[in-house]
């Protein structure tokens, strides 16, 4: 009983201190590669706990294999969009300036019944009044209307420039960057975010690592 009782504790403090390094998120909030790893955590812990016959090393090394992974993806996911868009995905507009994206909810699988009711939900009863609907990469959606501000659509990320946004936004780089010197920065990198909002360009300097 006593040896039983161990290994619970054991496990149970693993499976807390990794479900805490992984992050503050809610289950709904959680990217794919997020919600795999959970998913084997909670199937390899279970093994252990089941079976005493089976070696508690056999649930805790995978375990920390897996944070290991978790840690290395969401580290080289903030520093490179490519590899984000890899393992998250992107956002799909399944409805834009009052018109359905037929080709994403074909993609997406979602009936005009479930854009309806997302509509309803959101309090958007007339798709006309719609200007963008969006499905985020971790299922959450996000709804526009037309005499809201617009979307915010990012620009810099860590000193890294998106030229394609940029362009897509009908903004052009050099202006972007004379902005960037008239808010006080003077190199990209030290660019935390940068973000065009409501027909603006706001800039968030990178805080002085400690």
């Amino acid at each position: 009983m006593l040896i039983q009782f161990l290994r619970v504790f054991i496990l149970y403090a693993l499976v807390l201190l990794v479900i805490r390094l992984m992050g503050k998120r809610q289950v709904s909030q959680l990217q794919p590669f997020e919600l795999v790893v959970t998913i084997m955590i909670a199937d390899l812990a279970a093994q252990p706990l089941g079976d005493v016959n089976t070696p508690l090393l056999s649930g805790v090394i995978p375990i920390i294999v897996l944070l290991m992974m978790q840690v290395l993806i969401s580290y080289f996911t903030m520093k490179s969009k490519k590899i984000r868009r890899f393992f998250c995905g992107e956002p799909a507009v399944i409805i834009e300036h009052g018109q359905i994206n037929q080709r994403n909810i074909k993609e997406m699988m979602i009936s005009v019944d479930d854009i309806m009711e997302l509509l309803r939900s959101n309090n958007a009863p007339d798709i006309t009044d719609v200007d963008y609907a969006l499905i985020e990469t971790d299922g959450a959606i996000g709804i526009t209307k037309k005499s809201d501000k617009g979307i915010i659509v990012s620009l810099i990320e860590n000193g890294r420039i998106f030229t394609d946004v940029i362009q897509n936004n009908n903004l052009r780089l050099d202006e972007v960057m004379e902005r960037m010197r008239h808010s006080g920065i003077k190199d990209v990198k030290d660019v935390f975010w940068a973000f065009h909002f409501d027909k603006k360009i706001y800039f968030i300097r990178k805080t002085a690592e400690k």
